[in-house]
């Protein structure tokens, strides 16, 4: 079974290779000598060859499926790309229990950028964000562990755990000099789909926190009641939503573009797939959204998508820059392969991986301010108030 994701939160086969010209006494194992052979066309009976040389020789009594397991990782790790991992049974449960929103942890996304472990996202009033821990921290040490090379699994299993234990993080932050340490307290986190009220009488904003199998259930909702409260514009607020499942982007989607291309999807082989609007949309209301540098994934595409077509404003800061699409693929022991199988574009055709997309309007936010204003929802609400207005003249 298969489902794609597009969401940036997340494994090794350790090889080392040996150079034998300094060491006269060369490699033994019981008095004899190995032989390191090369072949040209490595094949899985090279494999066979080496499990069976490790099991025979290695120090240690080790099993086939420890082996087995260590190949699957290796073998995804080998193609560079750390959203295409192994993952066990138990950090599989992991992104299961991440997808359906509830878990025990600090409650913030994680993803590799330039292969360092960042925050791509804390979720709102979660012990993250409590602690200070902001969008674009690079972690560099989970307690006393070092993140150079590590998996994000493997680093979101060290920084998840017990509710009411601690974790220590060790951050580096863009304009502050030296590391910073934080003291995470683990709580119960939960995260909603879908966060919504009034702004100054008829402003409806809708604050979405990941892309999942609900969400556009849950956003027609949320649209409705803010419809039956007199809304009458929207503001959409995808600020440190790291993505989900490509479904879920679409379903968002079609709530805002009567029809068309929401996004085109493009696999190894050339073969493209236009993913187009379901047909669900008010494409009247006016429409502003928001967008940070912990924007990313499924969030890009329906933000690529509302700007491609004219259907909205963005406001905010450039996006994370996510334009792949991963599908899980259950396997026989219950285990996961989670594959990039496909690169996605806008619309329009544009490419905004590793880019981002550039709102309409930049607005930073003044990390020094001594006002606690949201910069940015200020701006969207002027804006949103000229589209009311040139809205109620026509």
């Amino acid at each position: 079974m298969k489902k794609k994701i597009l969401v940036v939160v997340g494994i090794i086969l350790l090889s080392a290779v040996f150079l034998t010209g300094v060491f006269a006494a060369g490699f033994y194992t019981h008095g004899k000598m190995l032989e390191i052979r090369a072949k040209n066309v490595p094949s899985l009976d090279l494999l066979k060859e080496a499990i069976s040389e490790i099991k025979q020789n290695y120090v240690k009594d080790v099993s086939d499926s420890e082996l087995i397991r260590g190949a699957i990782k290796g073998a995804a790790e080998s193609l560079g790309d750390p959203y295409t991992r192994y993952l066990n049974g138990e950090e599989a449960e992991i992104l299961n229990e991440e997808m359906h929103g509830e878990f025990d942890g600090i409650g913030a996304y994680l993803g590799l950028k330039d292969d360092k472990l960042t925050v791509i996202s804390p979720i709102e009033g979660a012990p993250a964000e409590k602690a200070g821990i902001k969008a674009g921290d690079l972690i560099i040490k989970i307690d006393e562990k070092l993140t150079d090379g590590m998996s994000l699994e493997e680093a979101v299993s060290l920084i998840k755990g017990e509710r009411g234990t601690k974790v220590v993080l060790t951050i580096i932050r863009k304009g502050i000099d030296g590391p910073i340490v934080f003291e995470v307290v683990r709580e119960k986190i939960f995260i909603p789909n879908v966060i919504s009220k009034i702004l100054d009488k008829d402003i409806g904003y809708v604050r979405l926190h990941i892309f999942n199998d609900r969400i556009g259930e849950d956003l027609d909702s949320a649209l409705k009641k803010l419809k039956n409260e007199n809304a009458k514009g929207i503001i959409l607020d995808l600020r440190n939503n790291p993505g989900g499942v490509l479904d879920g982007a679409i379903n968002v989607a079609s709530k805002f573009i009567e029809s068309g291309v929401v996004v085109t999807v493009k696999d190894k082989n050339g073969n493209i797939e236009s993913c187009k609007t379901k047909g669900t949309a008010d494409s009247t209301i006016p429409l502003v959204i928001l967008v940070n540098e912990g924007s990313a994934s499924a969030s890009e595409i329906v933000a690529g998508a509302i700007q491609d077509h004219g259907r909205g404003v963005l406001v905010g800061c450039q996006t994370f820059g996510k334009a792949s699409v991963q599908s899980v693929i259950k396997l026989s022991d219950g285990s996961r392969l989670v594959i990039t199988t496909a690169h996605y574009f806008t619309p329009n055709g544009r490419d905004i991986h590793e880019e981002g997309i550039k709102p309409d309007f930049i607005v930073e936010i003044d990390e020094e301010s001594e006002t606690e204003e949201d910069s940015q929802l200020e701006k969207a609400k002027s804006i949103l108030r000229e589209l009311l207005k040139k809205k109620e003249a026509a």
